[in-house]
């Protein structure tokens, strides 16, 4: 199978070097190619960068859903 063919697959992920020059080639940024372009990308930036732990993600799946209930 073809390197290009592993990556389209899932099993293969590329080098940040990797994603750097193929972003800069098509002139878009490393987030677009992996499909974080939303609203919501510095959200999601701050918690993988973080590397949350199982724990982690139930306690600010909690928080979130209690913001939204009780904002109004």
């Amino acid at each position: 199978m073809s390197k290009y063919l592993t990556l389209v697959h899932g099993k293969r992920t590329p080098k940040e070097e990797t994603i750097q020059r193929l972003a800069k080639a098509l002139d878009v940024t490393p987030d677009y190619l992996a499909g974080r372009t939303g609203d919501l990308d510095e959200i999601f930036n701050i918690i993988r960068e973080n590397k949350p732990t199982e724990n982690d993600k139930e306690i600010i799946a909690t928080w979130l859903k209690d913001y939204f209930k009780n904002r109004d």
